[in-house]
């Protein structure tokens, strides 16, 4: 009993440890195999924890959520330390300044200015003859929250829906689908099979396809009307 409480205490200590970046096997659903695989994020329901992982050299259809009794917390990997960029002057290999170069110094200044004067006209005349749009401001799911999101694969590499409904079909989407995120966390989304309008539940499809009925009719009465008439 002793021996077990202390490797439940050593899985909880490296539990904390796994962040975003770390790798570590992970067993794959339905199988028994333990591809490496890449933490994309975390998150905590009570006292339930998830990771969502992409297993490397995999199609990234198969990321998924997964509890830690499918990690191999014993051959977990910090994440990659950036290399730090260097600076301008630093690099290796530049060559020591000579008399010759310092003579030339002036004329090649000059003729510097003269090329940057050159492309800073073709830039003005570029600007004034573009008129580009600003972006799409992000709506949805779509829209960055919580953090600061540096680009949107940050946002669109998680798959935000369980299941779709549509007719009689269910499917699992393979990716991110732009949903409402109020949507998002409902167990299945359920879609109208004529014009594809998304609701939260099965009621609220009905209802929808009451009045998407009642619409067509009246549309249809108008329609025969207008060719007897005519």
């Amino acid at each position: 009993q002793e021996t077990k409480m202390a490797a439940d205490f050593s899985d909880i200590s490296l539990l904390r440890k796994v962040i975003e970046g770390c790798r570590l096997p992970v067993r794959m659903s339905d199988t028994d195999e333990w591809p490496l695989a890449e933490v994309l994020s975390k998150r905590e329901s009570g006292s339930k924890k998830e990771f969502y992982v992409h297993y490397i050299d995999y199609n990234k259809r198969l990321d998924e959520w997964v509890s830690p009794d499918r990690m191999n917390l014993g051959k977990l990997q910090p994440p990659a330390k950036k290399e730090p960029k260097s600076q301008p002057g630093s690099a290796k290999g530049s060559r020591p300044s000579s008399p010759e170069r310092e003579a030339n110094a002036p004329m090649r200044k000059q003729v510097s200015q003269n090329r940057k004067r050159k492309l800073g006209m073709l830039d003005r005349a570029d600007d004034e003859s573009s008129t580009d749009a600003p972006p799409p401001p992000k709506t949805g799911s779509l829209r960055p929250h919580g953090g600061n999101m540096s680009h949107d694969d940050v946002v669109t590499r998680i798959k935000n829906v369980q299941m779709i409904e549509l007719g009689r079909c269910r499917m699992k989407p393979w990716y991110f689908s732009p949903y409402p995120i109020e949507l998002t966390s409902e167990p299945v989304i359920y879609l109208c099979e004529f014009c594809l309008k998304y609701v939260r539940s099965r009621k609220c499809l009905e209802r929808h396809r009451v009045r998407s009925s009642s619409r067509h009719l009246l549309d249809t009465s108008v329609a025969v009307t207008e060719c007897i008439s005519a």
